[in-house]
């Protein structure tokens, strides 16, 4: 189990990609977004979530897989 604790904020708008720091709000990388980068960091997450057996909301419980 990964220690700590942290949080960030991923923001698509218009056409931009920001990550901002879940305290203080500090900008940690921004760019503009190609098309399909949207889709490639749900893709990442829905990786991470299915190799750990979670669920991601709106979509199905990878647990049962």
């Amino acid at each position: 189990m990964e220690q700590g604790s942290a949080e960030i904020k991923i923001k698509l708008w218009n056409g931009k990609i920001k990550v901002t720091h879940g305290s203080c709000k500090s900008t940690l990388a921004e760019w503009i977004a190609s098309k399909g980068d949207w889709d490639k960091l749900w893709a990442t997450i829905d990786k991470l979530v299915k190799k750990n057996n979670g669920r991601r909301a709106g979509w199905r419980d990878f647990s049962e897989d």
